[in-house]
C-alpha cells in the first residue's frame, strides 16, 4: 500500500521486522487522520511517537518482568521441593505447603502460577494436577468439595448448599483417598483465587480442610492463595493460621514496578 504525502510517495521501510511493524503503525495512524498536539503531523512525527509509545511500553514491561521472574522461581522451587520431599515423615510440611500470593489485581497472579506449573512439568519427571476454586463461588465446604471431585473426576454426593457435617465428611474422606491413590510422580496444586474470600465469610473449614489435605504426609499437595490484600492472613482463625506458612510472594503493579526500579537506579 502507498500513500501520498506532501507529493511524495511513501513506502514502509522493509529493513527489520521492528521498523516494519513501526511503520505499519504509522500508516495506520495516518490513514486515521490522528493528530499531535492538536495539529496535523508528518510521517515523520508520526514514527517519532510511535518509536517513543513502544520505548516506554518496553521498559516497563522488562520492569514488571523482573519480580515475575523472580516470584516464578520461588513457586517453582516449592513445588519441585514439595515432589522431592513428598511421603517423607517429620519433614516440615507447614513450611513447604503452601503459599500466599499478593498483588492488585491485573498484576498477573494467575499468569504467573500457570507459568510456575508449566516449567515444573517442562523440567520433566512430574505431573502437576491443578485444582482451582474461586473464593466467590467455593468458599463453603459443599460446594468446595464438590469442585474439588469434579476436577479429580471422582463422584462425590454432596450438593453446593450441603451442610451436614456427616456428609461433608465423607466428601472429604472420599477425596483424601482419591489424593492418597496417586501416581508416584503426580503434586496436587490447590489454587484458591480471592483467599480473602475463603477467611471472611466467618467459616473456614473449607480453607483448614485443604491445609490439612496437603500436610498430609500420604498426599504431595501444595497450596497456592491469590489476594489483593496485604494483610489477608490477620483475619485467619488460630487454627488455620497455624497449618498456613509464613511464606509470602508480593508482585507490584506495573506502576510500582517502574518507580520502584527508578528508585534503584537513583540509589
Amino acid at each position: 500500500m502507498e500513500l501520498q504525502d506532501n507529493n511524495r510517495l511513501y513506502r514502509p521501510v522493509r529493513t527489520t521486522r521492528g521498523k516494519d511493524v513501526v511503520e505499519q503503525e504509522c500508516e495506520m495512524l495516518r490513514v486515521k487522520r490522528r493528530c499531535v498536539d492538536g495539529k496535523p503531523s508528518s510521517m515523520e512525527e508520526l514514527r517519532a511517537a510511535v518509536y517513543r509509545n513502544i520505548s516506554e511500553k518496553v521498559c516497563e514491561l522488562r520492569m514488571a518482568q523482573q519480580g515475575m521472574h523472580r516470584a516464578r522461581s520461588e513457586l517453582v522451587e516449592l513445588v519441585r521441593r514439595q515432589v522431592s520431599h513428598g511421603g517423607t515423615e517429620g519433614r516440615s510440611l507447614v513450611a513447604t505447603s503452601s503459599v500466599c500470593l499478593i498483588g492488585p489485581r491485573r498484576s498477573g497472579k494467575g499468569k504467573l502460577v500457570s507459568c510456575a506449573l508449566k516449567e515444573v512439568t517442562r523440567s520433566g519427571g512430574v505431573q502437576v494436577v491443578r485444582v482451582e476454586l474461586n473464593g466467590s463461588a467455593h468458599a463453603k465446604p459443599g460446594a468446595g468439595y464438590r469442585r474439588i471431585a469434579q476436577q479429580l473426576a471422582v463422584f462425590c454426593t454432596v450438593d453446593d448448599e450441603d451442610e451436614d457435617d456427616v456428609v461433608l465428611a465423607s466428601a472429604l474422606a472420599t477425596i483424601r483417598q482419591a489424593l492418597i491413590h496417586r501416581k508416584e510422580n503426580q503434586v496436587f496444586v490447590f489454587i484458591l483465587e480471592d483467599l480473602e474470600c475463603f477467611i471472611s465469610g466467618g467459616d473456614q473449614q473449607m480453607l483448614y480442610s485443604l491445609l490439612n489435605l496437603c500436610q498430609d504426609p500420604k498426599i504431595q499437595g501444595v497450596l497456592i492463595g491469590t489476594s489483593t490484600l496485604h494483610d489477608v492472613k490477620d483475619a485467619m482463625e488460630k487454627r488455620v493460621r497455624s497449618r498456613f506458612s509464613n511464606r509470602e510472594i508480593s508482585l507490584p503493579g506495573l506502576e510500582e514496578a517502574c518507580q520502584s526500579n527508578e528508585e534503584e537506579q537513583l540509589s
